[in-house]
């Protein structure tokens, strides 16, 4: 089965609208997504349904901006209203991927993250596989996202990034929870992860292993910037993804570019970087290992 991630970065324009003045009334607002991207990767995956597939989007503009909004307190009413107002964005988000996708001939189906999950400060510690399996048995793909999840400590509510949700459904693939993932392909704005960050496409690393990971993480994160409009960590937060992901057993591929570098990932060619698989510790499985020297 493949698991294939639809970045934010990569579906809207994130960079361009997040510059919007923070003030502004979100619900004046219709922000845009890069169908052609939507349209291309439909008609990729399209050829890939037989072989078993799960689709996970985050935020893009749609709910980095609007989150930001709230938790740096520009947005007015009451703290209940955030949750709506996040989901009544995200759904819009969600609505433009069900019908690019449908239209394409890929037969997704959205299951609600709210629904299925718990967190704690934005950790998923509890998460019901049981509809993705229905939804597979009946040849559908079912379509995650990135989304605010119950908080069981605060009463509130906790950001889960589409890469949170990667990671846990290689561990629900490691555990045999849901059918075996053998791929997953992360595609975002970049081409893959640059030594010297997204801004200088000279370094493209082609591979990142275990012990090229643990050995060069600092290095990474002293020399990098998170984006202030990204709420879930930015490049740094993908890596460790990418890492926990490989360490479940599963090869990542961290892709972008046109639809058809995903149709070449798909047919085996090497394009971007690749995290080669690895029986990981419980540290680097779960994502929150940062290469401090951890043994796996």
């Amino acid at each position: 089965m493949f698991l294939v991630k639809l970045g934010g970065s990569y579906i809207t324009y994130k960079d361009l609208e997040s510059k919007i003045d923070p003030s502004e009334d979100e619900r004046r607002r219709t922000y845009s997504v890069k169908r052609y991207l939507l349209d291309g990767c439909a008609k990729v995956l399209r050829g890939h349904v037989s072989q078993g597939l799960m689709i996970v989007h985050g935020g893009g503009t749609h709910g980095h901006r609007t989150v930001r909004r709230w938790k740096n307190g520009v947005a007015k009413g009451r703290d209940s209203m955030m949750p709506w107002e996040v989901r009544y964005r995200m759904d819009q988000l969600t609505a433009e991927v069900l019908s690019s996708l449908g239209k394409g001939g890929v037969p997704v189906y959205p299951v609600s993250s709210t629904d299925i999950m718990e967190s704690v400060s934005g950790s998923i510690t509890k998460m019901d596989s049981s509809p993705l399996n229905r939804l597979l048995d009946r040849g559908m793909v079912p379509l995650l996202r990135g989304d605010l999840v119950p908080d069981t400590i605060t009463g509130g509510w906790s950001v889960v990034s589409g890469d949170d949700l990667m990671v846990r459904l290689s561990e629900l693939s490691r555990m045999s929870e849901v059918p075996r993932i053998e791929r997953a392909i992360l595609l975002m704005d970049v081409e893959g992860f640059f030594r010297e960050g997204p801004l200088r496409p000279d370094t493209l690393l082609r591979s990142i292993d275990k012990e090229n990971f643990h050995s060069s993480y600092i290095e990474w994160e002293n020399g990098s910037r998170a984006p202030e409009q990204d709420m879930t960590g930015g490049m740094l937060k993908k890596l460790r993804s990418a890492h926990a992901i490989a360490g479940n057993g599963v090869t990542v591929n961290m892709i972008g570019g046109p639809p058809s570098k995903l149709e070449g990932i798909l047919a085996g060619e090497d394009i971007g970087t690749t995290f080669p698989p690895f029986n990981g510790n419980d540290d680097c499985r779960s994502g929150i290992c940062q290469g401090r020297g951890t043994s796996s």
